[in-house]
């Protein structure tokens, strides 16, 4: 069985460098109407960052900058709502905001739209819309995105299947994702997408297991000759 990521929501990876300094050099410009600042006083509350932690303030002002059109601001929104941090969580609104910046050209937004889509979150389930979302983020190298378009490819889910491709994606998430190298061992298992190879297999399981990836140690445990 194929991994496939289960995380249903990339949070920011970081606050922007804007938002490195203090929170009182925004206060200001933000309540004129900045959005720029808006976003910048929305991070420092919503991770401390200079000034007391506070949720529903840092939510404020992300709100606030998201409906301007950043889209850094669109994309925290929407996790703001699939976590539950600073508002309510709210699934359908979480999905909206992710489409939001996801159209707005967010890798991180457009996996978890693609994942929302797959996996009947906040919405309708539209297979074929979330490999669209997955081939986009994937163009920009996101490991979890290349990770399940090959698996949507290898079980030809909204695309038609086809192991070849499904093993190349794999490849270029492996890079990042030990998830995708347990993948590309069990297809060397199984001989999809590559010619049956019983020593890469071990290779690649070896790589992800590494990696710290236990269904791939507990897969070369299965294998060792009792």
């Amino acid at each position: 069985m194929k991994f496939s990521s289960k995380q249903a929501s990339k949070r920011p990876r970081a606050a922007p460098k804007s938002a490195r300094t203090s929170p009182a050099q925004f206060r200001q410009a933000a309540a004129s109407g900045d959005p720029f600042a808006m976003e910048a006083l929305g991070f420092h509350l919503r991770y401390g960052i200079g000034t007391r932690k506070n949720l529903k303030q840092g939510f404020y002002w992300l709100r606030r900058a998201a409906e301007r059109g950043l889209r850094s601001s669109e994309f925290s929104v929407g996790v703001c709502y699939s976590f539950g941090e600073g508002v309510r969580r709210d699934k359908k609104r979480a999905r909206y905001w992710y489409t939001r910046a996801a159209k707005h050209g967010l890798p991180d937004a457009q996996y978890n739209l693609g994942f929302f889509l797959e996996n009947d979150i906040g919405g309708k389930k539209n297979q074929r819309e979330a490999v669209q979302w997955y081939r986009r983020s994937a163009r920009a190298r996101d490991p979890q995105a290349l990770l399940n378009l090959g698996n949507c490819y290898s079980e030809g889910r909204g695309v038609t299947q086809d192991d070849r491709a499904a093993v190349q994606l794999y490849r270029r998430a492996s890079r990042r994702d030990p998830a995708a190298a347990y993948n590309i061992g069990l297809c060397y298992l199984e001989g999809r997408g590559v010619k049956r190879n019983n020593q890469r297999a071990k290779q690649w399981l070896t790589r992800s297991a590494k990696a710290g990836f236990q269904r791939a140690a507990r897969e070369l445990k299965r294998l060792k000759p009792k």
